[in-house]
């Protein structure tokens, strides 16, 4: 979102600088909740209905300038999902490290057209969730290959 509200930003900027204003508030609601998300399982130090609240009163600003309803209407069906990572310790505010870990396969599957059959599909997607969770943990890849197909 903060992507997308940069790039509204960048295109309007000249016909309506306050664009500017409402894309630093919505940097600053993200940066605040990031840097107090909670970290143990004792109550959130911050409050999410609150800001949910701020994100809301933006998207209502966002609708005053002439630039079509679309971001607004994005933002607002986005406030509930936007804030999530503060009630969940360790959770990763953005999906970077998601799409890092995608990135393989997507490359494969553009490489290799896909794989031939269903079975070959959900073997190749089973595999590869294994793998990169392995890999997240730490853990020996091949070790545990073999414990998965041996049972050792």
């Amino acid at each position: 979102m903060l992507r997308e509200s940069k790039d509204v930003k960048r295109i309007h900027d000249k016909k309506y600088p306050g664009l500017a204003v409402l894309h630093d508030n919505l940097t600053a609601l993200f940066h605040n909740a990031k840097h107090r998300q909670r970290k143990d399982n004792n109550a959130p130090i911050i409050d999410t209905e609150q800001i949910e609240n701020n994100v809301q009163a933006i998207a209502s600003r966002y609708r005053q300038y002439d630039i079509g309803d679309a971001f607004a209407t994005k933002l607002e069906n986005a406030i509930p999902h936007l804030f999530t990572f503060v009630n969940y310790p360790g959770m990763d505010p953005t999906n970077n490290e998601s799409e890092r870990m995608l990135r393989k396969p997507v490359i494969f599957r553009g490489i290799r057209y896909g794989v031939g059959s269903l079975r070959e599909a959900q073997m190749f997607s089973n595999i590869l969730t294994c793998t990169m969770m392995w890999k997240k943990r730490g853990l020996n890849m091949h070790d545990m290959l073999l414990k998965a197909l041996c049972g050792t």
